[in-house]
């Protein structure tokens, strides 16, 4: 990592790796060809931000991580060959710009996983399958754009709107004494949601605190909903907080 006056950087990357354990119990004393399930993560992650004054701040990110481990079928059965391999990629911008008093937010997320899990009973066979293999992959966008600006006499306001969708494929496959199939694709596992919200919040300056806050959010598959909650708060002294939380869902 490293930085200057406008600008600033961080690389990072961890390597995470095991023999592990045999996961499952021998109460017989007499099994033979067990074996320990490992487990190995590499995880990179990269982030920049760049300052050309201090009102503008502009912060990309990158994240990846993947996985791979054996695991066994229960606590009663060994397995030699089942495998789960999982993979994510996430990516994002951060934007900050100061207008006046005010602060305005704008963040946008990418979050992309997989997931792959196969028994090819090439080294054990157990339960009814010769070969079964699922997988999952999804992606998720998120944007979100809010104001954060001082009223004055201890008053704060924020207030925004966001856009969330995400997407998913579901696939599972098996060989066996009772062969079985299943598919569903990211045109049917599929959602979205749009909100708008904000909050008032005061603080006193002698230990009392309010805040309110509503939101609204319009889901595709559960329709519309507003949701708000109401926080006060007083200090009584240095070790004494009384609070009360009022809120309402649907």
């Amino acid at each position: 990592g490293g930085n200057n006056n406008k600008l600033s950087y961080s690389l990072n990357y961890s390597l995470l790796t095991t023999k592990g354990i045999d996961e499952t119990t021998d109460s017989t004393g007499i099994a033979t060809g067990r074996d320990r399930d490992g487990y190995t993560q590499h995880n990179a992650y990269g982030s920049l931000t760049y300052r050309p004054n201090n009102k503008i701040s502009v912060s990309p990110f990158v994240r990846y991580s993947a996985f791979l481990q054996n695991y066994d079928q229960g606590a009663f059965t060994d397995e030699l060959d089942l495998t789960a391999n999982s993979k994510n990629l996430q990516a994002g911008l951060k934007n900050e710009f100061v207008i006046g008093k005010g602060k305005l937010i704008l963040n946008y997320n990418f979050n992309r996983i997989s997931r792959i899990y196969v028994d090819d009973s090439v080294k054990s066979r157990n339960g009814y399958d010769t070969y079964n293999k699922g997988d999952y992959s999804g992606i998720e966008h998120f944007v979100d754009a809010f104001v954060v600006y001082p009223l004055g006499k201890g008053f704060k306001i924020t207030g925004g709107t966001e856009f969330r969708s995400s997407a998913a494929s579901q696939n599972y496959f098996s060989i066996g004494l009772y062969p079985f199939e299943s598919k569903y694709g990211s045109d049917s596992v599929k959602q979205h949601q749009n909100s708008v919200y904000s909050s008032l919040l005061y603080n006193s300056g002698n230990g009392i605190n309010l805040e309110a806050a509503g939101r609204w959010n319009r889901h595709s598959a559960y329709g519309n909903n507003f949701v708000w909650n109401f926080n006060p708060s007083i200090m009584t002294g240095k070790h004494l907080k009384l609070f009360a939380n009022i809120s309402r869902s649907e």
